[in-house]
């Protein structure tokens, strides 16, 4: 009975979009929402898995398909574990990379006239204001990857 009255109010809370069921409630920074279960507030898209498809065993996270976080449709979600999760961000690249890693100091742009530069490693740091070892990396493909 607490599971149906749950699944009522969960269900209650959101908007129907591109076959997203987007939950309406308060939502964390990341844009995961939550929602309040068993005496503690939890991110809805594992309630909606749980209320839909049972538990969670230990281990598992609750993925989304879609790739959409305020999503709480049991059809976009599925169990994968941490690993699994972040090798399909880097797969879909929506993982932080390039210029859009915060701790990056050189623009893709740059970087590619790093990668694709003639002459010796020393001359194309001093040209480009980054260090030697950068420009070996970037030349090696070890940091600026998908360049």
């Amino acid at each position: 009975m607490r599971q149906k009255t749950a699944l009522s109010r969960l269900l209650s809370k959101i908007l129907q979009n591109n076959n997203c069921w987007i939950f309406q409630g308060q939502c964390n920074k990341y844009g995961y929402g939550l929602f309040w279960f068993e005496g503690k507030s939890q991110r809805a898209h594992r309630i909606s898995y749980f209320l839909h498809k049972g538990k969670i065993p230990n281990g598992l996270i609750v993925c989304h398909s879609c790739d959409n976080p305020p999503c709480i449709n049991p059809d976009h979600l599925f169990l994968g574990t941490r690993l699994h999760n972040n090798q399909d961000a880097v797969h879909k690249q929506r993982h932080a990379f390039g210029e859009k890693n915060g701790k990056a100091k050189i623009t893709e742009e740059i970087a590619h006239a790093i990668k694709y530069a003639d002459g010796k490693q020393y001359e194309i740091a001093k040209r480009f204001g980054v260090t030697q070892p950068v420009v070996s990396k970037i030349k090696k493909g070890t940091r600026w990857k998908h360049l």
